[in-house]
């Protein structure tokens, strides 16, 4: 049905599809043919209009100040750069909570102010997971988009939920090409065939002199195994490290697994799980372990 329809998966996220009546089908078939239609054609407030008409909810999506934002939690405005706002309009809860488990991070036990390092934090959604799974954390993240930064700092430092640095993580300190997405999330380091890029600042993880790390998650579109090359001293402080290295990098979206899995290796870890939901890894430090024993 999905692939029919061709719509966001945020349609069919919370629902067993399978389960519906033909004429329960016809109609979310329909649904989502306006929906494509919308997407197409409209914007900004007249977008927000059209989905909180579709998709009716307590808190409704809003455009302002060049962000489309909704009230999430009970008391957060959330917000994205672009019509990603989707994802949060049927069902946060739904989607915060799967975003947890994307990772693999239900496998693990968290304590009050665990540091929790978010490689390529894009609007934060991993920070509120956690809110949303009652676990307060030490929150320091890193993204580069300049774009993605602006909900960044409205999601995160504006509700005093954690630190934030408008920088990408790579396996040197120099200025670095940055590759913009901006109608998605997958602005990269790596070039994918996009017309629009800027110049931004590029450190190694290493460089923050960071310690006593629970989880280090990684989302780096295609640029893992440099960000990790630069995490080198890092790794040893850090007890788990969350990666998605799947089919990526660069133009030929390739996988970066065989890289990320076998330099994890060399530095000790093993993977423990492997995520349902997409290509994500989540290792565990065995040097640490033997040093807890």
């Amino acid at each position: 049905m999905v692939a029919i329809i061709d719509s966001p998966d945020f349609m069919f996220s919370d629902e067993d599809v399978n389960s519906y009546s033909k004429i329960k089908k016809f109609r979310l078939f329909i649904k989502g043919i306006i929906v494509g239609l919308i997407f197409e054609n409209t914007e900004k407030q007249t977008f927000c209009f059209f989905m909180n008409t579709l998709f009716r909810s307590k808190n409704k999506i809003f455009y302002e100040d060049g962000f489309y934002t909704k009230k999430i939690l009970g008391k957060y405005n959330f917000s994205y750069p672009n019509k990603r706002i989707v994802r949060i309009i049927k069902n946060e809860s739904h989607h915060l909570r799967t975003i947890f488990q994307s990772y693999c991070l239900d496998e693990l036990q968290f304590e009050k102010n665990d540091v929790i390092i978010d490689c390529g934090a894009n609007v934060g959604e991993l920070r509120y997971s956690f809110l949303e799974m009652d676990i307060d954390v030490n929150y320091i993240s890193f993204e580069p988009d300049p774009y993605s930064f602006k909900c960044l700092e409205k999601n995160i430092s504006t509700e005093n939920l954690g630190k934030i640095n408008n920088i990408g993580l790579s396996n040197e300190n120099a200025p670095k090409e940055f590759f913009i997405d901006a109608e998605g999330a997958n602005s990269s380091l790596e070039y994918f065939g996009t017309k629009k890029s800027v110049t931004i600042e590029s450190k190694k993880l290493d460089n923050f002199s960071l310690d006593k790390i629970k989880l280090l998650k990684i989302e780096a579109e295609g640029h893992e195994k440099e960000v990790l090359d630069g995490a080198i001293e890092t790794l040893k402080k850090t007890q788990y490290v969350a990666v998605d290295y799947g089919p990526e990098k660069g133009i030929y979206q390739e996988s970066t697994a065989s890289d990320v899995i076998n330099l994890l290796y060399e530095v000790n870890f093993e993977l423990i799980k492997t995520s349902s939901f997409r290509e994500i890894g989540l290792f565990k430090n065995k040097n640490l372990e033997i040093q807890n024993d």
